[in-house]
């Protein structure tokens, strides 16, 4: 998302733009932040309330602004109209659905809609799909893939090494026995074939 955002404030054909990345998560939202002041990101601002959302916007703000997807609940339609907005939706297989996503639309009706995810829904009902709110290229329904195997081959995801962890466990026979006669005796057990039922039950709890 941070790659498209350069690319679309340094292109003179886009006029300018507003680029709006909305999250999902507080944390995601300051980390974000951060991220672009690490790399020297400049004309960023983070919308720390709906009041001041809608301010950016209807001021016209161009550059970054980075938000929540929340900050749109009850906005009114058509905040900004121009057509070099664009707004870019992390985990947007969640977060557009229902009202918030109707709000966020509607608030930007021109707008150009670009969303990321690694979890994409197909649901039939208007509104609820990943593929109907946003533009589908091929036959597949997405805008662009990476898979991750194209990941880890540009070195961007590295390859995971599982080992498994030892799972040899000791226990002396004296505190074996200790604890199975002490189930057994809460048990009251006074058979063979008792004394097996609780000896299961035994092994169940300590597996446990």
């Amino acid at each position: 998302m941070i790659t498209i955002s350069k690319k679309l404030l340094a292109d003179p054909i886009f006029e300018n733009p507003t680029v709006l990345m909305m999250v999902d998560i507080n944390e995601l939202q300051q980390q974000l932040f951060i991220s672009l002041e690490a790399i020297g990101f400049e004309r960023t601002v983070v919308a720390s309330s709906k009041g001041e959302l809608r301010d950016l916007l209807e001021r016209d703000t161009r550059g970054f602004i980075v938000s929540m997807i929340h900050k749109f609940d009850d906005r009114p339609a058509n905040i900004c109209q121009r057509k070099n907005v664009f707004v870019l939706i992390d985990e947007a297989h969640r977060s557009t659905g229902a009202d918030l996503g109707n709000y966020l639309m509607g608030a930007l009706p021109n707008a150009t809609f670009i969303g990321f995810t690694g979890t994409p829904i197909d649901k039939t009902a208007y509104g609820k799909g990943t593929f109907k709110i946003f533009g589908m290229e091929d036959e597949s329904d997405y805008l662009d893939k990476h898979l991750i195997k194209e990941s880890i081959e540009d070195d961007t995801t590295v390859p995971l090494h599982y080992q498994m962890a030892s799972t040899d466990l000791m226990v002396e026979k004296q505190t074996l026995e200790e604890e199975f006669w002490k189930a057994a005796e809460l048990e009251g057990v006074s058979d063979m074939g008792e004394l097996d039922r609780v000896l299961d039950k035994t092994v169940t709890l300590k597996r446990c």
